[in-house]
């Protein structure tokens, strides 16, 4: 009878170990992959849009992203995603938009409205969409 409880003990040491070991590989390449897995994210600010000047900056980051453009412009991206930028922001009601894409073909756009009254006066800032297009 010692002879049979020590076999399934061991049996199942033998075939549980290399299972919660293959639990756990999957789970950290799961984890580790959970932004490629989403796609491109943008997140982007305008640099003190009541300037009275028509020149704005543009910054913020596009994890994930391998292509970037602004109202149609290819602009660049550091190693980390982050972009810098300026724009001519006239009076008046204005559209950025900001697309990205990523090494597998997944895209997204991030469209800002803004409007700039003359001289300063008032601004407002709101973003209409955040499209994600999975091709």
């Amino acid at each position: 009878m010692n002879t049979i409880k020590n076999t399934n003990i061991s049996f199942w040491i033998k075939t549980s170990v290399p299972i919660v070991l293959f639990v756990v590989i999957i789970t950290l390449v799961f984890i580790n992959m959970r932004g490629i897995i989403r796609g491109v994210q943008i997140s982007a600010n305008i640099d003190d849009p009541q300037s009275t000047t028509i020149i704005s900056e543009i910054s913020g980051n596009a994890k994930n992203a391998t292509y970037l453009s602004l109202n149609g412009r290819e602009i660049n991206l550091d190693k980390n995603g982050t972009f810098n930028e300026k724009i001519a922001l006239p009076d008046g009601y204005s559209v950025v938009t900001i697309e990205a894409k990523d090494a597998f073909g997944k895209s997204a756009i991030k469209t800002m409205e803004i409007y700039k009254a003359p001289k300063g006066d008032t601004v407002a800032i709101g973003n209409i969409t955040n499209n994600i297009i999975n091709n």
